[in-house]
């Protein structure tokens, strides 16, 4: 799925633009790492199964993390 976004980003969303990909950051690493229509950064969590829990867990402090270091508004999606 990562290649796939990747490659076409509007399958994952129109105007999604990635910057990124296994971005590392202090907790791990993020999947996909971009910016929206509204030039919002998104942090994008990709799983194989259904999410649960932990992958929410692990999302919020990826995008803890990367506010600290980008000083901006931005968004996590799983």
């Amino acid at each position: 799925m990562q290649k796939a976004i990747l490659i076409d980003p509007s399958i994952f969303e129109e105007n999604f633009t990635p910057i990124s990909y296994e971005k590392k950051v202090e907790p791990g690493f993020v999947d996909v790492y971009g910016v929206d229509v509204n030039g919002k950064l998104v942090v994008v969590e990709l799983k194989r199964k259904t999410a649960g829990r932990n992958a929410a867990l692990q999302l919020a402090k990826y995008v803890e993390c990367i506010k600290t270091i980008a000083n901006r508004e931005l968004r996590g999606v799983l």
